[in-house]
C-alpha cells in the first residue's frame, strides 16, 4: 500500500520552498510528510550548517566555499528565495537549530552529512553529538554519509544511533556497502533500485530509499518494489497524489 511508504521532504521540499531551510521545514511538516531530509556541512572555524553545496554561488549569491567561510560570515548571507516572491531571504540555519525544531516537533529528521573525505568522520560524529545533546533523542533522527567507515565508527560510539549509507547509481553492490557500514538505510537514486536490490536489503533488516521522486507516477513503481521510502522536492504535491490514490 502506497500509505505505508515514507514521504521525506528532500532539503525541505526544494521544489515548494527555499532548500534547506526552516520555512521550508514547517512547510513540509504542514503538507502531512514524515520527515526532512537535511545536508550538514562545516564552515572554517568547524559550524555545522544546513546547505546543500560546497559553494555560496548558487543558494547564497555570493563566491566562496562553505570550508572557508566563517560562521559569523554566513548570517549576512541569504538563501536564494529563487522562484517565489512570497518566501522571503533566510539566513542558513545552524545544525543544532534545525534539531530543536525537530524534537520540539516530533518530525522524523534526516541529516546527510557532506564534504571531502578528510572532514565527513568527524561531521558525523560532531553530527550525532548535535542529535543527542540539543536533541537529546527526542525525535527521531537518521545520520546519513557516503563515507561506511564513517557510519560504522558512530555506530561504536552511539550503538543507538540510526545510520543511512548513500550510494550512487556507479555502486555496483550498494546493499553488501550498507552492511559494511552497519547501516539500517540504504539511499539510492531512484533509477537504480531494482527489486533484487529491495529484497536483498529487506533480508538484511536494511530499509531502502529512493531519491529523488518528483512524480506521483515514479512514487507508485517505488512503492510497487517494495521501497521504505522516497524523497521528494514537492512533499505537498506527492502527499495530495498519494491522498487521491487512496
Amino acid at each position: 500500500m502506497i500509505d505505508s511508504m515514507l514521504l521525506i521532504a528532500h532539503r525541505g521540499g526544494s521544489g515548494e520552498a527555499p532548500e534547506n531551510t526552516l520555512t521550508a521545514f514547517e512547510l513540509a511538516f504542514r503538507s502531512q510528510a514524515d520527515g526532512v531530509e537535511a545536508d550538514v556541512r562545516l564552515t572554517a572555524d568547524g559550524v555545522p550548517v544546513i546547505i546543500h553545496d560546497a559553494r555560496l554561488d548558487r543558494v547564497a549569491r555570493r563566491p566562496g566555499r562553505v570550508s572557508e567561510t566563517a560562521y559569523a560570515v554566513l548570517p549576512e548571507l541569504h538563501v536564494d528565495s529563487w522562484r517565489d516572491l512570497n518566501f522571503p531571504s533566510e539566513r542558513p540555519p545552524r545544525l543544532d537549530e534545525v534539531v530543536r525544531w525537530s524534537a520540539d516537533n516530533r518530525v522524523l529528521l534526516r541529516l546527510h552529512c557532506k564534504g571531502p573525505g578528510g572532514v565527513i568522520t568527524n561531521l558525523v560524529r560532531l553530527t550525532t553529538r548535535v542529535l543527542w545533546g540539543v536533541g537529546d533523542g527526542a525525535a527521531p533522527a537518521e545520520v546519513m554519509a557516503s563515507s561506511p567507515a564513517a557510519l560504522s565508527a558512530v555506530r561504536v560510539t552511539h550503538p543507538g544511533v540510526r545510520t543511512g549509507l548513500v550510494v550512487s547509481d556507479r555502486v555496483t553492490d550498494p546493499v553488501s556497502r550498507a552492511i559494511a557500514a552497519r547501516a539500517e538505510w540504504v539511499h539510492l537514486p531512484w533509477a537504480a533500485i531494482t527489486d533484487a536490490i529491495v529484497q536483498r536489503s529487506h533480508e538484511a533488516s536494511v530499509a531502502v530509499d529512493a531519491w529523488t521522486v518528483n512524480d506521483i507516477a515514479t512514487a507508485r513503481a517505488m512503492d510497487c518494489l517494495g521501497v521504505d521510502s522516497i524523497e521528494t522536492d514537492f512533499p505537498a504535491a506527492i502527499r495530495e497524489a498519494m491522498n487521491e490514490a487512496l
